[in-house]
């Protein structure tokens, strides 16, 4: 794994406390892990399901409007939501069940 800023280990230590977050992942554009919260079993199938969908997300909204990128993308399914947030250096992902982050 590659080595990870301070900035990055304190937004992930942040996010993960978060009532529901079940992980949290850093890869980079190809699909590798810069770092996670997760087994990596589960982080590997998050990375190569997830990878392909970022790129496609990413040139669909440049091929709409060339001056315009991808800043966030959330897909939320019955059991979770997978928040993604893509910069020019690596993406990130946080699976969460949204079940949880519900307020009584």
């Amino acid at each position: 794994m590659v080595s990870v800023s301070v900035e990055i280990e304190e937004t992930i230590k942040r996010i993960s406390g978060r009532k529901g977050v079940k992980g949290v992942i850093i890869m980079n554009h190809s699909g590798q892990t810069i770092r996670t919260t997760m087994e990596p079993e589960r982080t590997k199938e998050y990375a190569l399901q997830y990878s392909p969908l970022v790129k496609q997300s990413q040139s669909t909204v440049s091929a709409l409007d060339e001056e315009n990128d991808l800043t966030f993308l959330r897909i939320r399914t019955k059991k979770h939501e997978v928040m993604i947030a893509p910069n020019e250096e690596y993406v990130l992902l946080v699976i969460q069940n949204p079940a949880e982050t519900v307020q009584s």
